[in-house]
């Protein structure tokens, strides 16, 4: 069966995709972000930040990788992606806003532009260097057209912010009549929002293309994080100071590996019907992430390190739907 569902076409792939990331959407809809900071949860401080910076993977691309790829990521631009998102073709994996756009549209009401977008970017308030395929740790076997990957792994993507530090220098030099796009400021880069959400695409297309076996990839999740640790030691030794470190959701929750992994036993599963042999992957990446981040926070005590718990919410919206539900019961009334 599983041989069978590895045949399916890249456009069922990225269906299963889609409804993931619209979930996720919906997850930091109606809670913006929780965030962990040591053992308890805090509310950061200043939501108006001049700019946002984000990088990850397709859980946050805004359209990087379809502009360096049209062929390999047109689906990007197809129905029912973008189908939800004002006025145009949004260059997302999902049918609406991701969890990014809420963010930077929280933050300073705009939208977010990928970096490599060459028609109408607007770069005012950020720029967002995420990129679809692009993996935590380094890349170093990327082939052209070899399914859903690209060769803009963290490490690239950083060279992303560090050029565009050298534009903002150069701009900032010329005369204001002749430069004709709106671009932040040097300064802003100390003081805007850096979002790091990254590490998905690592784990589920390892799984996903059967590069690894559940037990593989979980094996891996010392190198991720170590990835995901070194770009955050990047920007805030570049100059960041307001980090938001983003985990990630249950991969035994996600519908495409609950599909693939299909098990006859119902000790396979948890509570929620969800695989737990896949999410220990998870778990223990979450683990080690937030260890990270204790560790960084004493290591950098000028930074300003928030640790985003998105997988306490999915879990707990999987537990208790009708929390969350529109329908939910008011004071003993339906609303």
């Amino acid at each position: 069966m599983v041989s069978e569902l590895m045949r399916r076409d890249s456009g069922d792939m990225e269906q299963n995709l889609m409804r993931f990331r619209a979930a996720m959407s919906m997850v930091f809809w109606i809670v913006l972000f929780p965030v962990i900071q040591g053992s308890m949860a805090v509310t950061v401080k200043n939501c108006s930040y001049p700019a946002v910076y984000s990088f990850g993977d397709s859980l946050s691309d805004v359209g990087n990788s379809i502009a360096a790829f049209p062929v390999q990521f047109a689906n990007a631009e197809l129905p029912p992606n973008g189908i939800l998102f004002p006025t145009h073709a949004a260059d997302r994996f999902c049918d609406g806003k991701l969890l990014i756009d809420f963010l930077a549209f929280g933050v300073r009401r705009r939208p977010i532009y990928p970096v490599l977008r060459g028609i109408s970017p607007d770069f005012t308030y950020g720029v967002s260097f995420a990129a679809s395929g692009g993996t935590a740790r380094a890349s170093s076997t990327w082939k052209r057209y070899a399914g859903f990957n690209s060769p803009f792994s963290l490490d690239v993507q950083f060279e992303w912010l560090e050029r565009t530090k050298v534009r903002y220098s150069y701009y900032e030099r010329q005369d204001p009549v002749i430069v004709v796009q709106s671009l932040p400021t040097l300064a802003t880069l100390n003081s805007s929002l850096y979002v790091v959400y990254a590490g998905y695409q690592d784990y589920f297309f390892s799984l996903y293309d059967s590069v690894l076996s559940p037990r593989e990839t979980l094996s891996i999740v010392g190198s991720v994080v170590d990835a995901v640790v070194e770009l955050v030691e990047n920007v805030i030794e570049f100059g960041g100071i307001d980090l938001l470190v983003i985990n990630l959701p249950p991969l035994g929750c996600i519908p495409a590996m609950l599909t693939l992994f299909l098990e006859s036993t119902p000790d396979s599963y948890d509570s929620r019907g969800c695989l737990k042999e896949l999410n220990k992957i998870t778990t223990a990446h979450n683990a080690q992430l937030g260890d990270a981040m204790i560790t960084l926070r004493a290591k950098y005590p000028t930074a300003n390190l928030y640790y985003g718990d998105l997988h306490g919410v999915y879990t707990d919206i999987l537990s208790s739907p009708k929390s969350y539900s529109k329908h939910r019961q008011t004071h003993g009334n339906e609303t």
